[in-house]
């Protein structure tokens, strides 16, 4: 809303699966939602995407624009699966830990292009970086925006 200078209500659903009714109907006008369950209303033509919120369009959705085609640049949210271990966890168990998810990044990887995904493969101080930089993008958004838990 900051980046467009509009205004739009919130109506919470526990769900996509809930939400999509109120958008086939007519009864709410716009939506966000993830790909993987968006892509199916997407292909058949139930509803039209109108941005991707990613730097990039979407290989399983090529026809949908990126939201800075759109005309609103600046609007790029990636949503992403980090792997977590306790801070004292012993550097031989994260090694084997890190090597059995080696092993497995090729189906992985296939499952995530499936839905419309992207495997990232980062290194653990990267991805200590994209921590950090997605909490200082998301602590200035809130405090700017004024939200506050109820």
């Amino acid at each position: 809303m900051k980046i467009t200078g509009t205004h739009l209500l919130d109506v919470p659903y526990r769900g996509p699966a809930l939400a999509y009714p109120d958008i086939l109907s007519g009864r709410v006008d716009l939506f966000f939602d993830s790909t993987p369950s968006a892509l199916p209303y997407i292909k058949s033509g139930q509803v039209k995407g109108i941005g991707i919120l990613t730097a990039k369009r979407n290989t399983e959705a090529p026809d949908v624009p990126t939201m800075t085609e759109s005309g609103v640049p600046g609007l790029e949210i990636e949503s992403w699966i980090g792997l977590f271990a306790p801070a004292k966890t012993p550097p031989a168990i994260i090694t084997r830990l890190q090597a059995a998810i080696a092993q497995s990044l090729p189906e992985l990887k296939q499952r995530f292009e499936t839905v419309g995904g992207e495997l990232m493969e980062v290194a653990p101080d990267q991805l200590n970086g994209i921590i950090k930089a997605d909490y200082d993008r998301w602590i200035t958004i809130i405090r700017e925006a004024g939200i506050r838990l109820e």
